[in-house]
């Protein structure tokens, strides 16, 4: 959902199907996302993500703003960093540094919380931002950082719910 809306936000100020938006459009965006950063840093951001010849941001490089920003606003807690790295280096069975659907289903078993692979399988489609069928650390942060109402399948939210009341740490509540 998190991807998905990220598209939408692009895609409504790219109307003409240019294939980008300029640091205009991107200081508009962060504006109405609650992100407070002034034109320049726009315009810089835009340069540090592959426009620097063109001065303007193509989508991908949009989506991978986005998501580091809205991750950045979401976790603003040290400690809850830390705990959620923690879970998901001891959930990373293999330490590939990556949580299949395995890890994540075992994960939970050891908080006690019995959430579903099915349930597992929609998160993860909801969540995994480059398709690849696991879930990477800034993922994982995303996923646990996510308001339940963020994802567009409510039984996605509702697992995330779960999720969060079984890990019992600040973060999640």
């Amino acid at each position: 959902q998190l991807l998905y809306d990220i598209n939408k936000l692009y895609d409504e100020f790219d109307t003409e199907n240019k294939g980008y938006i300029t640091d205009k459009d991107l200081y508009i965006i962060f504006k109405a996302s609650g992100l407070y950063i002034d034109i320049n840093q726009c315009k810089d951001i835009i340069r540090d993500n592959g426009g620097r010849s063109t001065g303007h941001m193509l989508k991908r490089d949009f989506q991978d703003v986005m998501m580091e920003k809205m991750m950045t606003e979401l976790i603003e807690d040290e400690d809850s960093i830390n705990d959620l790295n923690s879970m998901f280096h001891q959930a990373d069975i293999n330490k590939d540094g990556y949580l299949t659907i395995d890890e994540l289903e075992i994960m939970f078993k050891q908080y006690n919380t019995n959430i579903a692979k099915a349930d597992l399988i929609g998160l993860m489609k909801e969540i995994d931002v480059d398709g690849d069928g696991r879930l990477d650390i800034d993922e994982f942060l995303a996923l646990m950082t996510l308001d339940h109402e963020s994802f567009k399948d409510s039984s996605s939210g509702n697992t995330l719910m779960k999720m969060k009341k079984s890990a019992k740490t600040p973060a999640y509540n």
